[in-house]
């Protein structure tokens, strides 16, 4: 079993159990609180260099391979088109994690070359669904359930999420609808750093 933590909020924990799964690694965990939730639970926490412990080999079989939890730019530019014409008919939501300075644009991380957002995608920033006060990685379902509604994320539909790089706040999200029952989420990996450096691609301010 493999078992990832980061400070209490979940994105980089989750960045680790999209990529253990994505290449058909599913004994993965990651720890709801984080580091938080482990010194509140008494878990001794050491300080200085890391403990020496023997290497672990993981053989990835392109056989098993998991390609419904992940999406490319194309797959996503499909969706684009297809909101653009069917509009809250589509069979498609985009979703862009990140923060709001990003999606209009006027905060480029990793000299992206342009700012902005994919073209129809709906804005729901990751940290809607982590639980800041009481240093939890997710609300209650309740909670984070009432967001989904009122942005009319349905169970119905095929669900793209995406944030800088597709290997933390979009996979974040991804562990929230999987956790709420929505059978076919997607993380767009590659997400705006890929998307935002393609001339070819549609963007939006």
């Amino acid at each position: 079993m493999v078992i990832a933590y980061d400070d209490f909020k979940g994105p980089n924990a989750s960045g680790v159990w999209h990529y253990f799964k994505s290449f058909g690694h599913d004994n993965v965990r990651f720890v709801n609180g984080g580091i938080a939730q482990l010194r509140a639970e008494g878990v001794k926490i050491v300080k200085g260099t890391e403990p020496k412990a023997a290497p672990k080999t993981f053989k990835i079989d392109p056989k098993k391979i998991n390609h419904k939890i992940s999406v490319d730019k194309h797959e996503v530019l499909k969706a684009v088109k297809d909101i653009e014409i069917n509009g809250d008919k589509s069979q498609y939501v985009i979703i862009d994690t990140r923060r709001i300075e990003e999606i209009i644009g006027v905060s480029k991380l990793d000299n992206v070359a342009r700012g902005g957002h994919i073209p129809n995608a709906k804005f729901i920033e990751w940290t809607n669904f982590s639980d800041a006060t009481k240093k939890f990685s997710f609300k209650t379902p309740e909670e984070m359930q009432a967001v989904l509604d009122k942005n009319g994320i349905t169970k119905d539909k095929t669900i793209y999420t995406y944030c800088h790089v597709g290997a933390g706040r979009s996979s974040y999200l991804m562990t929230v609808l999987e956790k709420l029952g929505y059978k076919n989420a997607k993380v767009y990996v590659g997400s705006w750093d890929e998307w935002g450096n393609d001339w070819n691609m549609p963007i939006r301010r």
